[in-house]
C-alpha cells in the first residue's frame, strides 16, 4: 500500500489551491429520492430507503431499443425517466405505463437524465445536443456543442446545470439554457460531474486529470492519474473525500484540497462510479467483481464475483445492502457483509446504474430495452422477464456503414422468423438469417453484399425482422 500511495502522489503532484469561492445559493433540485445519475449531486449512490428481501416484479416496460448506460432517475411524483438508443427520452407513470416519449435527434446512449424541482428533465445526446424537456414532454430548449454528450447532467442548488462534452469542455448553463462558463481540458469529458459540501465541482477527463472547480468555473486544483478517465464519475463521501476511478486501474481517495488519502487497485480498469454507504464503506465495481473498502485506508473488506463484467455502477441502501447489474444478465443484491442475498435473472445484460425509490423499489434498464422495477410486494401481476419473448430488433451498428453492419435481434418461440434487407423500392436485397424463434438474443452481421455476393450500392436500406404476421424494421445507411 505504501508503494501505491507513493506512486499516486508522484502522479497527482501538489495541489494548486486558489482562493476564489463559489457564491452561495439556496434552491434545490428535484425533491425526489433519485433525481440524478447515482442518486444526487454528490454521486454517492446512497438510498434513503431500506433494501428488498424478497424481490417481486412491480412492472417491466418494453422500450423500442437498448437501454445502454442512460440510467433511470425518479421525478418528484415518482415518475421514472430514462434514455434509450432509439433516441427517445421516456417518462413512465409510477405504475410503469408510458406517460410520454420525447424524440431527440440521436441516440441517448450514455447520458442519464436529471430532473429539476419544476419537473424539467435534462439529458445529453449523441447528436451533440443537450436537451431540456418540460414535465409534459415538450421541448423547453436545446443547445448544441462541439461533440457528443456522454456525461450525465448535474443540477446544482439554484438550478444551474453542469455537464461534460466530447469537445474537451465542461459547461455550466442556467436553467433557461444561458451559458455561465466553460472550462477547457485536454480530453473528452465523459465523466459526470459531482459537487461536494464546499460547492467545488469535480469531474475526470480523457486527459487523465481529475479537476476541482470553484462554482464560478475557475480551477481550484487538478491532479493527474496514470491513464484516461472515461465514464468513471467521482463520488463524494460524507467527510468530503472524493473517490475517482481511472483506466490506470486505480481508485483514488482524494482530500478536498487535492491530496491523496489512499489508492486501491485490483488490477482492472475502473469505468464505474463507486458508492459510499452510510457507514462510509466504499463499494466499487472493477472488472467482474465488487470490492468493499475500508474508508480510512482503502483496505479490502470483502469481494463478490459476478459471472461477467460489471459496467453497472453499484448503489447502496440505508441498511447497507448493495445493488448492481452485470453483463451476465443478472441483477444482484448483496448483504452488507458481501454475501449474496438474492439475484434476479433478466436474460439480458444490465449496464445501467440502479435507481432506488422512497418506498425501496429499485429500477434498472436492460440491453434488450426493458425498464424493470422490483419491489417487496408486486403492484401488478407480471411474470419474471426471463427471457422476454417478443420480437425485438435493435438499431444496426455502425450506421452509416462502409464495410459491415451488425444487428442484435430476438424472435419469439413457436415459429419461423426471417431477418431480411430491403432497398428503398421494397426489393429484397439479402436474407441475413432464417430459423426457428426461441426468445433468445442473437446477433447477425451483413457484409453489405446482396444474395448473389455483389457489393450493394450506397444508399438507404431497411432491415425487416418478421415472424408470422408480426414484423419490426430498422433503417440503415450504406456509404461508398
Amino acid at each position: 500500500m505504501d508503494a501505491m500511495l507513493e506512486r499516486a502522489r508522484r502522479a497527482l503532484g501538489p495541489a494548486a489551491v486558489l482562493c476564489l469561492m463559489a457564491g452561495a445559493v439556496a434552491a434545490q433540485p428535484a425533491s425526489s429520492s433519485w433525481p440524478m445519475f447515482h442518486g444526487g449531486a454528490d454521486r454517492r449512490g446512497l438510498a434513503a430507503a431500506a433494501s428488498i428481501h424478497t424481490p417481486q416484479v412491480r412492472f417491466a416496460f418494453q422500450a423500442a431499443d437498448t437501454i445502454y448506460l442512460s440510467s433511470p432517475v425518479l421525478g418528484p411524483d415518482d415518475a421514472v425517466y430514462f434514455g434509450c438508443v432509439d433516441g427517445k427520452l421516456y417518462a413512465l407513470e409510477p405504475g410503469g405505463t408510458l406517460r410520454w416519449a420525447f424524440q431527440a435527434g440521436g441516440p441517448l446512449r450514455y447520458s442519464g437524465p436529471a430532473v429539476a424541482q419544476d419537473g424539467t428533465v435534462y439529458v445529453g445526446g449523441m447528436d451533440s445536443t443537450l436537451y431540456a424537456v418540460r414535465a409534459n414532454g415538450t421541448l423547453r430548449w436545446s443547445l448544441r456543442r462541439g461533440s457528443t454528450f456522454r456525461s450525465s447532467p448535474l443540477i446544482l442548488p439554484g438550478g444551474d446545470i453542469v455537464v461534460g462534452n466530447g469537445d474537451n469542455l465542461a459547461y455550466r448553463f442556467t436553467a433557461s439554457g444561458a451559458p455561465v462558463w466553460s472550462f477547457p481540458t485536454l480530453g473528452n469529458v465523459r465523466s459526470s460531474p459531482a459537487v461536494g459540501p464546499s460547492d467545488d465541482i469535480y469531474f475526470g477527463s480523457f486527459d487523465a486529470h481529475v479537476y476541482a472547480l470553484h462554482g464560478n468555473g475557475t480551477l481550484h486544483w487538478s491532479g493527474t492519474t496514470g491513464d484516461i478517465i472515461d465514464l468513471a464519475s467521482p463520488a463524494v463521501g460524507p467527510d468530503s473525500t472524493i473517490y475517482q476511478g481511472s483506466e490506470d486501474r486505480f481508485l483514488y481517495a482524494l482530500t478536498p484540497a487535492g491530496g491523496v488519502r489512499w489508492v486501491f487497485s485490483d488490477n482492472t480498469n475502473i469505468d464505474t462510479t463507486p458508492c459510499v454507504r452510510a457507514d462510509g464503506v466504499v463499494v466499487v465495481a472493477t472488472g467482474s467483481h465488487i470490492a468493499a473498502l475500508e474508508p480510512s485506508n482503502g483496505t479490502v473488506l470483502w469481494r463478490f464475483f459476478a459471472g461477467n463484467v460489471i459496467r453497472s455502477s453499484p448503489v447502496a441502501t440505508a441498511d447497507g445492502a448493495v445493488y448492481f447489474g452485470s453483463d451476465d444478465s443478472t441483477f444482484y443484491c448483496l448483504e452488507p457483509t458481501g454475501t449474496l442475498r438474492w439475484s434476479f435473472p433478466t436474460g439480458s445484460s444490465i449496464r445501467t446504474s440502479p435507481a432506488v425509490g422512497a418506498d425501496g423499489s429499485v429500477y434498472f434498464g436492460t440491453w434488450d430495452g426493458r425498464l424493470i422495477a422490483l419491489g417487496e410486494t408486486p403492484a401488478v401481476s407480471v411474470p419474471r422477464p426471463v427471457p422476454f419473448s417478443g420480437l425485438f430488433l435493435a438499431s444496426p451498428w455502425p450506421s452509416p456503414a462502409r464495410t459491415a453492419e451488425s444487428v442484435r435481434f430476438r424472435a419469439p418461440p413457436g415459429g419461423t422468423a426471417r431477418l431480411d434487407v430491403f432497398d428503398v423500392a421494397g426489393r429484397r436485397v439479402c436474407r441475413m438469417w432464417e430459423g426457428a424463434g426461441d426468445g433468445v438474443d442473437r446477433r447477425a452481421t451483413w457484409n453489405l453484399v446482396d444474395d448473389a455476393g455483389r457489393r450493394v450500392p450506397p444508399g438507404v436500406y431497411h432491415l425487416l425482422l418478421a415472424a408470422g404476421a408480426a414484423s419490426v424494421s430498422r433503417r440503415l445507411v450504406v456509404l461508398p
